[in-house]
């Protein structure tokens, strides 16, 4: 099995932002730089800040290769396909243009919207390993340009694809051949024993991290924190990170008419995360469809309670009331009622904590993360007998 293995990898990301998909694939590239001896080269679009994955490349000595592109799915509008059409006639011939001296055995494309590792693979004539992590239309409301029937031709240029989650592969079997989708469950790493939460707060601390927006669904925090009030005021609600401004001021209008003032705060953007959330007691994970669920397993890792909608791939990570609790979508009277156990019944919800803390430790870290996806590099490149 072994007689073929990958030596240099390039990766593709869509954007060069630090989202939860460029996350994963940071910690992807540091693991098998650092202990499977391969060298990764990151190609992306463009650069977004101080604090991007090109920086953090630079930091890690990875090697990195900017060049326009656009995604094949979106939010249908007649400017995405004017883009596409730049991709066929200038940006992906740039790409290969300045890819031609780099070395690399393998194309791993990190998100499922982008289809220039197909083309680059085809140049090149190596495998394309594709990685499917968001459902795209359930969370994203983005959409192949070409339907449905293009999306299929398109996904036939993966040889082998990647879902973070049981939930994603059995998505995707509607456009992508079963047999080729691997899952792999993402990777997160451990926090330290001092950022892990002790549950010591006089006042029960609910948090909320990540982009604040109608897919992430933080007004179902206040409308269930609305309730709450009415039955105890030993809480308080907590939401990092930034987010869209109009839905942001339509929260904090909610907050005025219900009094909730003293009951929330907005910590926005913050490089200290890890210190808060060993501040707190439980970790709110509400989206409409979540493909995995990063945050949440950062929440059980930091031995949070963990209260999640009963969508997505929630059902995988969380056994509840074993693990975690879990609670129908759009109910709030359910999540109210849900996080009024959490502060009535503490030492109750603090061994259920645990338990996530040690069901997170055991199926989602890093090291499992990259083992499992080398061994769909070394899978791929035997299957074919590409040679390297």
């Amino acid at each position: 099995m072994d007689s073929h293995r990958p030596h240099h990898i390039l990766f593709v990301s869509h954007t060069s932002e630090m989202g939860g998909a460029n996350y994963s694939l940071f910690y992807l590239m540091k693991e098998l730089k650092n202990n499977y001896n391969i060298t990764p080269i990151l190609l992306t679009p463009y650069r977004s800040g101080d604090n991007d994955l090109v920086t953090r490349c630079l930091d890690e000595n990875i090697q990195y290769i900017i060049t326009p592109y656009y995604p094949f799915k979106s939010q249908k509008q007649v400017k995405n396909y004017v883009k596409y059409i730049l991709n066929i006639l200038f940006l992906y011939p740039l790409a290969i243009h300045r890819l031609k001296k780099v070395t690399f055995d393998i194309v791993h494309t990190n998100i499922s919207i982008c289809d220039i590792g197909c083309y680059i693979s085809s140049c090149r004539k190596v495998p394309h390993v594709w990685h499917l992590r968001e459902f795209g239309d359930l969370d994203f409301n983005m959409h192949s340009i070409f339907g449905v029937a293009g999306e299929r031709i398109i996904y036939k240029h993966g040889d082998l694809f990647i879902a973070i989650s049981d939930h994603i592969k059995e998505h995707y079997k509607k456009v992508i051949n079963g047999e080729k989708i691997i899952r792999v469950y993402n990777g997160i790493i451990p926090c330290k024993r001092t950022d892990i939460s002790k549950h010591d707060n006089s006042v029960f601390q609910f948090v909320m991290t990540g982009y604040i927006n109608s897919t992430k669904n933080q007004m179902e925090a206040l409308r269930a924190a609305a309730l709450l009030n009415n039955e105890t005021s030993d809480f308080h609600l907590n939401f990092i990170g930034n987010g869209d401004v109009s839905y942001i001021s339509e929260m904090e209008e909610f907050i005025l008419q219900h009094n909730l003032q003293d009951k929330v705060t907005f910590w926005g953007e913050r490089n200290d995360v890890t210190k808060i959330l060993a501040s707190m007691d439980a970790g709110l994970m509400l989206s409409r469809n979540e493909a995995f669920g990063r945050v949440t397993v950062e929440y059980m890792m930091h031995n949070l309670i963990v209260i999640a909608t009963n969508r997505g791939a929630n059902t995988e990570i969380i056994n509840d009331k074993i693990s975690g609790l879990l609670y129908e979508f759009g109910n709030h009277k359910a999540l109210s009622t849900l996080m009024l156990t959490c502060i009535k019944e503490k030492s109750h919800i603090q061994k259920i904590a645990e338990n996530g803390r040690q069901s997170a430790l055991q199926t989602f870290t890093i090291e499992k993360n990259t083992s499992g996806i080398y061994k769909c590099y070394l899978r791929l490149l035997n299957d074919h007998n590409y040679d390297n």
